[in-house]
């Protein structure tokens, strides 16, 4: 293998990770876009927090 094929095989490799490093980067961060949009948008019980009419019988007790 001539310095210059090795030169363009080393450089294309570079190329391949980087690209699929910023693929798994871009992946991910529409992982957390998505579980983000889930919280905001669930119901309290889904959440599990509790009614604040649960909590008031509780303190009036």
């Amino acid at each position: 293998m001539t310095e210059a094929t090795k030169l363009i095989t080393d450089t294309t490799e570079d190329y391949t990770s980087a690209s699929s490093s910023l693929k798994e980067d871009a992946e991910n961060q529409d992982d957390k876009e998505q579980v983000i949009r889930h919280l905001l948008e669930a119901s309290d019980d889904e959440l599990g927090i509790p009614n604040r009419e649960d909590v008031f019988e509780f303190e009036q007790v």
